[in-house]
């Protein structure tokens, strides 16, 4: 059984004790699943999963949309958010970190996926720097004015400073390509003020 520090020192003695304690599987079984449990310490309650088994009992369980806390943390489902298909088409984008997601006023994040051979149209942020993670496929992306080209395989980020422009295509054209964006002291699409140099590739 994983336990999960809330607050407290790392080595106190409570926490000691709590990590040695060879029968806190028996919480599980006396209903005390998802629960908080406290030591002088600190307070420490059961993972959501034991050995890799999710708990059904847990307390806390991720929802959509959820607050995490009194900080107004949040866990977005990007697969449950409205998908923009008219921002880069034929890209398809989920705002999942934004002021209309969170009240955020610093940061925007999404995923965007990419359909097989697909290719927005070149442009530039006049109001903030971006970047992307790209998570799934191999994409090429075209910088600056001259377009130069560079192949950008999984597990690499791309960074496109303030006012320098940038385009990308899938190169698979079976597979979708997947990335996670986002836009740098900006807490939305339109505060990004980003400006097209080139007209969609699809109608």
């Amino acid at each position: 059984m994983k336990l999960i520090r809330a607050a407290g020192k790392r080595n106190s003695p409570a926490a000691r004790w709590m990590a040695r304690r060879s029968d806190l599987t028996a919480l599980f079984a006396d209903g005390y699943q998802g629960k908080t449990i406290r030591g002088r310490a600190g307070r420490y309650r059961p993972a959501l999963e034991m050995d890799g088994i999710p708990n059904p009992e847990a307390k806390y369980k991720i929802k959509e949309g959820m607050e995490m806390n009194e900080d107004r943390a949040k866990i977005i489902n990007t697969e449950a958010v409205e998908k923009d298909t008219k921002y880069e088409p034929p890209l398809v984008i989920a705002w999942g970190v934004d002021e209309n997601t969170t009240g955020t006023k610093t940061i925007t994040m999404g995923r965007t996926i990419i359909p097989p051979g697909g290719r927005n149209q070149r442009h530039y942020h006049a109001n903030c720097d971006a970047a992307f993670f790209v998570r799934k496929g191999a994409i090429k992306v075209f910088i600056g004015d001259e377009k130069k080209e560079y192949i950008v395989p999984e597990n690499h980020i791309v960074y496109s400073p303030k006012g320098a422009i940038h385009g990308l295509a899938n190169m698979s054209n079976t597979e979708t390509a997947e990335l996670i964006f986002t836009y740098g002291n900006c807490p939305s699409k339109p505060a990004a003020g980003t400006v097209f140099v080139e007209d969609p590739w699809v109608k």
